[in-house]
């Protein structure tokens, strides 16, 4: 009974804080123009003495808003590219992104109470406001999760997912030491770290988890040999010792894409197919084709039926070129960078990996071998632009490349 009480009390105290923070710990305004979502010159001083009073802070929501114009579906949008580029600006001006926990656009369905002239309440909504700590809600979330599972899960209100993973977060060596601490020595693919974070989605409170991952295994010292006494022999010349080598740096989860050639949009299947097969036979292992036209409902992984053609020309390219093997690349935009996507069809943050699925699936269909094609979604770790401050540049980062593996 009592762990009961201390659960329900948990939970309440989560709303109520989690109420408070978003509206009360408000530490930065930044206002828009009317229907546009770039920065004004006010609004980059204002982000930008934000990063000198409270760069060590964590735990930071970003949330955008829209005013009372236009429907439901384009504020959404609206205010998502506003809070978007808050957090690209806040994050390109040295800004640690590990920080900010929560991006969100609640377009015009929560207006703010300002009381004035129409003119006055529409130019304050139009808004993205960063607010402040969340490390109450942070401790109450780690007390409720060690409520033991044969309890939490009876007990556990039905509108809380306490399960989903956000991110998974790939690490290089040399793994930090704070890393190590259970296990000295990881194999690729172990857990080295885990992260909750709260958020809110279509006022639900959700716990999501980040997975921080050895890409590399370490290898263990070999155990000490017993020595033998070699017999004696000449002295060898002496050899000058070769430099010591630099340890490699870390590399980062966001790399520069590597150059690849372009397949502009067209309508005319003939010169698409033909096309995609010239630099598909003439490229090099290694090399990758961006095909443009391959494209999805917007937030969804949903392939769009004009892009049927450009699906096309990859069958027929992989058809006429039997040895090739290929590996399928999604790429999105308008996420701050290194951060997957969500996909509004999962409610996951898996947007770009599930539209390559859904290509690889399409030419499956198709009649191509599975074994001659892999995917991957790479979210905004490769954007061909950053920061992105135009509609031009979400088009060249939102983008399928086929990357060839063998011929």
């Amino acid at each position: 009974m009592k762990l009961k009480l201390l659960l329900t009390s948990a939970v309440f105290l989560l709303f109520c804080f989690a109420a408070s923070a978003q509206e009360d710990t408000s530490l930065a305004n930044v206002y828009f123009v009317k229907s546009k979502f770039y920065l004004l010159p006010e609004g980059k001083d204002t982000l930008k003495a934000f990063i000198d009073r409270h760069k060590n802070d964590r735990h930071l929501w970003v949330v955008a808003r829209c005013d009372k114009w236009g429907g439901n579906t384009y504020n959404d949008w609206l205010s998502i590219q506003r809070a978007n580029t808050v957090t690209n600006f806040l994050i390109a001006n040295g800004f640690p992104k590990e920080n900010i926990d929560t991006i969100r656009g609640y377009g015009k369905r929560r207006q703010l109470a300002i009381n004035g002239s129409p003119k006055i309440v529409d130019d304050k909504n139009r808004v993205a406001t960063i607010t402040g700590s969340f490390a109450v809600v942070q401790q109450l979330i780690e007390t409720k999760d060690r409520v033991p599972d044969q309890f939490a899960v009876k007990q556990r209100p039905a509108h809380i997912d306490t399960s989903y993973i956000r991110d998974t977060i790939y690490l290089k060596m040399p793994y930090a030491p704070e890393l190590l601490v259970t296990n000295k020595f990881p194999h690729k693919g172990d857990i080295l770290k885990t992260t909750t974070d709260f958020f809110i989605q279509n006022d639900s409170p959700f716990l999501s988890k980040k997975l921080y991952v050895a890409s590399e295994t370490m290898e263990e010292p070999r155990p000490a040999e017993v020595a033998v006494a070699p017999a004696p022999a000449p002295t060898p010349a002496p050899v000058q010792a070769p430099p010591t080598p630099t340890p490699a740096p870390v590399v980062k989860t966001t790399t520069a894409p590597p150059a690849a050639a372009e397949v502009a949009d067209n309508s005319d299947a003939d010169e698409v197919g033909r096309q995609v097969k010239e630099h598909l036979q003439n490229g090099k292992i290694g090399e990758s084709l961006i095909i443009r036209g391959i494209n999805f409902d917007f937030g969804y992984h949903r392939i769009v039926k004009k892009s049927k053609i450009q699906l096309e020309a990859v069958v027929y390219a992989m058809t006429q070129i039997p040895t090739l093997k290929l590996e399928i690349q999604g790429h999105i935009c308008c996420w701050p960078l290194g951060q997957e996507g969500f996909d509004r069809d999962t409610k996951e943050y898996n947007l770009s990996f599930n539209r390559a699925k859904e290509v690889f699936d399409y030419l499956v269909k198709a009649g191509i071998a599975a074994d001659r094609l892999t995917y991957n979604g790479y979210g905004m770790k490769r954007p061909m632009v950053f920061p992105e401050k135009s509609k031009d540049d979400e088009y060249k980062n939102r983008r399928v490349e086929f990357k060839i593996v063998s011929k």
